[in-house]
């Protein structure tokens, strides 16, 4: 209920953007209401930088969420921009590790694939790239280097169900902001619908 009420408190004093609005941005870059305009800041990963870049005229930064000052619980993490897994049936698994090896420890795949997928998580392939790095590039090694002794570990992995409850999350927050539900029955209503989802795995 407080998360709902946070945004909603935002959403009549003018901190945010109005719900109509709200529901026109697909989560994607073309449609951030920070490229049509509508916002000042937008929350994203740090290696979408350079698409968000080409689609702005003024410069943009990357910055951390508020950390909740001293003592504070840190809720960033240095989150992969992928995950990389192979089966555990594999008949090719010595195959399999190489390549994984070449693609994330090896300096060429680094040349290669610079910071298009994220920050390089090996030192060597980072410290090799860095160097040929435009400004943009340069400037997400920067903030993730910065940011690595101020974030939270890697949390688990999220429970099936997961990808729907951030939907019903969404669609309960735009019935809340259109005033179809008020806070107290939107966030019933999201408790109840989550917990039946989780219960079905």
């Amino acid at each position: 209920e407080e998360w709902f009420a946070y945004w909603a408190d935002m959403r009549s004093s003018g901190g945010c953007v109005t719900p109509d609005l709200q529901a026109l941005d697909k989560q994607n870059v073309e449609n951030s209401m920070l490229i049509q305009g509508k916002a000042a800041i937008s929350f994203n990963h740090s290696n979408q930088l350079v698409a968000f870049q080409s689609l702005n005229k003024s410069k943009l930064a990357l910055t951390s969420f508020p950390t909740g000052g001293a003592g504070g619980k840190p809720g960033q993490y240095i989150k992969p921009s992928m995950l990389l897994s192979l089966s555990a049936r594999t008949k090719e698994a010595d195959e399999a590790v190489r390549f994984l090896n070449f693609y994330v420890n090896d300096v060429t795949a680094g040349k290669i694939l610079g910071v298009e997928r994220g920050v390089p998580p090996s030192a060597p392939v980072l410290k090799a790239i860095t160097e040929s790095l435009d400004e943009l590039g340069r400037a997400m090694a920067d903030y993730v280097a910065a940011m690595s002794t101020r974030v939270g570990s890697l949390p688990q992995t999220p429970p099936g169900g997961a990808g729907e409850i951030q939907l019903l999350l969404r669609r309960v927050n735009e019935q809340i902001g259109f005033e179809r539900l008020s806070v107290a029955d939107g966030s019933k209503l999201f408790v109840t619908e989550a917990t039946r989802i989780l219960a079905r795995g």
